[in-house]
């Protein structure tokens, strides 16, 4: 065969890759992204007060659910070593070991969480109105243990990618978030189901429903996604008790390139915490704005989140193969569909700006300030964020964990926090100086991460050899 031929046939399989991740977490991400729109919606309709309630207790969450899927990363890279060796017994034991590893961290860190909610709320959001808190509370008592569960369906879902199962996935995602928006309308607003002579009334929980609908439909999915794991036999055998054994080298390594995602997307939460504290301070019709304008954001990066958390399970084949032939492509075929997706979404949102914006709230101080936001975020977005939270994904998946963990932990603690404060506080701009010191926080990660990425510092040395240089590779 010749270079051609082999090249050919080498890229012919990169696209099935990416198709593979692609598709599955385009669908994951826009059923989680129109779940929290919807969500969110309902909430703010109630009053600013319970929209800021949610939106400020959300970062709280941030803060744990982001650890799951960091730890999901040291398990996808194990699991993707042993299966990619075609060691079908490792498989097992790495897949087993990764699953205690999730519950576990999962339990320690939630359980605390739903016990001291309150004091938490107190530390960072005290100085919030009395009703803005209550709300939080209320709020906390069943999204605590929602998080609970996300985590430990986030390794559930990074073993399966591992081994490249990734469509069932897909139904599982659409189904829990269908049914945490069904349930949520009904235990926010109340309703009456009647059988027969059988006739059962839900009371309105107002905010409190929206943590409950959510608690219960992620109890189901990660119920069934436990099935799926202990039916599978292609791959693994989970229903083996030796699975589950101890073995200290694999959760060594599972926790080596874990834990400092877990570290690094643990600061960077913090820090957006923080942030949130400073809008707190500057009044509910901030927060609230802050509130409606992560949610739509989330809405314009729908295919640009779906495309990062690809690029870390591409990036775990690649390492697991120890062949990185392939890397520049996945980059640079995730910064097209990264910028073609966003410019799409930008003449969406101009179009039907003021419609979406009303889904949520009629306060013409919220609205007004919310547009400000995403005016904002429009412009710069498409320009770094790629490079800013794209490429450190890939890097992770190549196994570059440190390093990225390094410059998050920098950027998030100091050069996030300190713009935010001097654009907010010093120089009174409240909820924009917010995201303007997001914005510096986006360039100087993007600036570093390009440089690793295309000097190649993140290649290991036994493979340095046999790969081509970046700017020769195809």
């Amino acid at each position: 065969m010749s270079n051609s031929e082999l090249g050919n046939e080498l890229r012919l399989q990169d696209r099935a890759l990416i198709r593979r991740y692609l598709i599955p977490n385009l669908i994951r991400q826009a059923s989680l992204t129109i779940l929290s729109f919807f969500r969110v919606a309902m909430v703010s309709k109630l009053s600013p007060e319970t929209a800021s309630a949610l939106g400020s207790i959300d970062f709280i969450n941030g803060i744990i659910t982001c650890i799951g899927p960091a730890l999901g990363t040291g398990g996808l890279l194990v699991v993707a070593h042993h299966y990619n060796h075609r060691d079908y017994e490792g498989t097992g034991r790495a897949a087993g070991t990764a699953q205690i590893i999730g519950c576990v961290f999962a339990l320690l860190i939630c359980l605390p969480y739903y016990f001291f909610r309150r004091n938490l709320i107190e530390l960072f959001y005290g100085a919030a109105t009395e009703q803005v808190k209550t709300y939080m509370a209320e709020y906390a008592a069943f999204s605590s243990l929602d998080c609970m569960v996300f985590n430990m369906i986030s390794m559930g879902f990074a073993i399966q990618n591992a081994v490249r199962i990734t469509r069932p996935q897909s139904w599982l995602s659409i189904m829990q978030y269908s049914l945490t928006l069904l349930l949520s309308y009904v235990f926010i607003n109340g309703g009456a189901i009647e059988i027969g002579a059988i006739s059962l009334r839900i009371p309105a929980m107002g905010i409190s429903g929206a943590g409950l609908g959510s608690l219960i439909s992620s109890l189901i999915s990660w119920l069934l996604l436990q099935i799926m794991l202990l039916r599978e036999r292609q791959h693994f055998n989970l229903s083996k008790l030796s699975s589950y054994r101890p073995n200290r080298r694999l959760m060594r390594d599972i926790l080596r390139y874990g834990l400092p995602p877990a570290m690094e997307n643990t600061t960077f939460s913090f820090s957006r915490l923080l942030t949130q504290s400073i809008v707190v301070l500057s009044g509910t019709i901030n927060t609230a704005a802050i509130t409606i304008g992560n949610t739509v954001s989330g809405i314009y990066l729908i295919p640009t989140n779906a495309g990062n958390t690809s690029l870390t399970s591409l990036g775990s084949q690649a390492f697991g193969r120890n062949d990185f032939r392939s890397v520049k492509y996945y980059n640079r075929f995730f910064y097209l569909l990264t910028t073609c997706s966003q410019a799409v979404m930008t003449v969406l949102y101009l179009l039907l700006g003021s419609p979406i914006l009303g889904l949520f709230t009629n306060h013409p101080a919220v609205l007004t300030r919310a547009h400000e936001l995403l005016v904002a975020y429009l412009i710069v977005a498409p320009l770094i964020h790629h490079a800013s939270f794209g490429i450190p994904c890939l890097l992770r998946g190549l196994g570059d964990v440190r390093f990225v963990m390094r410059v998050s932990i920098f950027t998030a603690t100091v050069v996030r926090l300190f713009f935010s404060w001097l654009f907010a506080v010093q120089l009174n701009m409240q909820a924009m100086g917010v995201w303007l010191g997001m914005f510096v926080d986006w360039l100087i990660r993007a600036i570093i991460f390009t440089i690793r990425f295309y000097r190649r510092k993140w290649l290991p040395v036994s493979a340095a050899a046999d790969t081509p240089p970046a700017e020769e590779s195809n």
